[in-house]
């Protein structure tokens, strides 16, 4: 599935991120600050891009199981 937690554009920052919702880095600015996504949101961007292992591991020790 083209979940928002496995894509490489996907990224924990600010408050939010420690509560497990990230912002897509394939949005546009002012929208990307303006929408967060959980990890198990389908990509609604068409910019899905399966993120890498390491990324994936980093996600998840970051805080806990995200995905």
């Amino acid at each position: 599935m083209n979940s928002c937690g496995t894509c490489v554009h996907w990224s924990l920052v600010g408050e939010l991120g420690q509560m497990g919702y990230g912002q897509c880095a394939a949005r546009p600015m002012p929208q990307r600050i303006a929408i967060t996504t959980a990890a198990q949101t389908t990509c609604r961007v068409q910019k899905y891009v399966k993120a890498p292992v390491k990324v994936l591991r980093e996600r998840e020790n970051a805080k806990g199981t995200l995905l």
